[in-house]
């Protein structure tokens, strides 16, 4: 079992994108195993993720942050978006955007991909 926290941090454009695991490069997908945990931070606020559809957790659960969750899926591919809150005002990617990560189980290789 693999901890994962991804971290969240603004593009040029302002809208919240995933970091690689040493916070160089943007990560758009996270490559994980079964039993794996997944917890989203940021250092500008509070993070909120929503899975598009199918999520990797247990019991439907498509929403994450902060909270490790535990990855139950055997395979497939799991969109999401994200949303940051700072104070009262919340940054996320546009609707019309093709912006958001997605987290891949069962692909092999555990140590995600840069684009």
């Amino acid at each position: 079992m693999k901890q994962h926290k991804i971290q969240i941090t603004f593009d040029a454009s302002g809208n919240p994108v995933p970091l690689s695991a040493d916070g160089k490069q943007t990560e758009l997908k996270r490559e994980v195993a079964t039993k794996d945990k997944i917890s989203w931070t940021t250092p500008h606020g509070t993070v909120d993720v929503e899975f598009q559809g199918a999520t990797p957790f247990a019991n439907g659960i498509k929403k994450g942050g902060a909270e490790p969750q535990t990855v139950t899926a055997e395979s497939g591919t799991f969109r999401y978006r994200c949303t940051v809150t700072i104070g009262r005002k919340k940054f996320g990617w546009p609707d019309n955007a093709k912006g958001g990560g997605t987290v891949e189980v069962g692909s092999g290789s555990r140590t995600g991909s840069v684009k």
